[in-house]
């Protein structure tokens, strides 16, 4: 399926799309990722604690308030790479009927405390694949933190590479992260919102989501290597 998170990198500039959810923990944000604790090149959003809790709270992603339409029964998935500090934290996805009542929620694995920096491939991936409740209307997804108490004060969540799509029928692993609103080239499918006969407005391309990739916006092309390391940059560079 395709990826319908909104903003699901995210941006490096803009955290449009995100908000803070169910929050007795009182945790802050959400704001903006920052390097070393975002993928190499890439976005993140994360949150924070001062000081412990023993509580939850949760990064959520409402489509700007708007939240993502489902079919009823319908199979989707939903993954979020997740890098957590003297915390846990797993993907959540919460159904609503049309009046908007809560119905439901289903969680993706659980990632433990893991500590890392830029490295994507030592990040963890919540990942959940099933069916919507009978009587869904929509959705909204997050990442819900889980403080674990003293002796692990300021606590982070660190995520990037959201994914919301429909699933396959006998699906059970996630797909390729792939952004949302970008032409993506894979396996040498072309997979875009807007391209005309005669000439295309992208945006964004690029021939892979992550790893050794060439990617081409407006008037720049960028080459990068397998460690997501920016080799080539061409075009116009103000």
């Amino acid at each position: 399926g395709k990826n319908v998170c909104l903003n699901s990198g995210p941006s490096r500039s803009t955290i449009s799309g995100y908000t803070m959810g169910y929050n007795p923990a009182g945790a802050l944000g959400p704001t903006l990722g920052y390097d070393p604790y975002r993928p190499i090149g890439g976005g993140g959003v994360y949150t924070r604690l001062a000081g412990t809790s023993t509580t939850v709270s949760d990064l959520a992603n409402t489509n700007g308030g708007n939240y993502y339409l489902v079919m009823p029964g319908k199979r989707y998935e939903l993954s979020i790479y997740i890098n957590t500090h003297r915390c846990n934290a797993y993907s959540l996805i919460v159904w609503q009927d049309a009046a908007g009542n809560y119905i439901s929620e289903n969680s993706g694995n659980n990632v433990g405390n893991i500590g890392a920096g830029s490295d994507i491939g030592l990040w963890g991936r919540s990942v959940w694949i099933g069916a919507a409740p009978n009587n869904a209307y929509r959705c909204y997804i997050a990442v819900r933190t889980q403080y674990l108490g003293a002796g692990n004060g300021d606590p982070y969540t660190f995520t990037t590479m959201w994914y919301l799509g429909q699933a396959g029928d006998n699906q059970t692993k996630a797909s390729p992260w792939s952004p949302s609103g970008v032409t993506t080239i894979n396996g040498g499918q072309i997979e875009t919102d807007s391209i005309s006969a005669i000439s295309s407005n992208i945006g964004l391309m690029r021939t892979a989501a992550s790893g050794g990739r060439t990617e081409i916006e407006a008037n720049v092309i960028r080459v990068y290597d397998d460690g997501n390391q920016l080799r080539v940059k061409m075009g116009r560079l103000t």
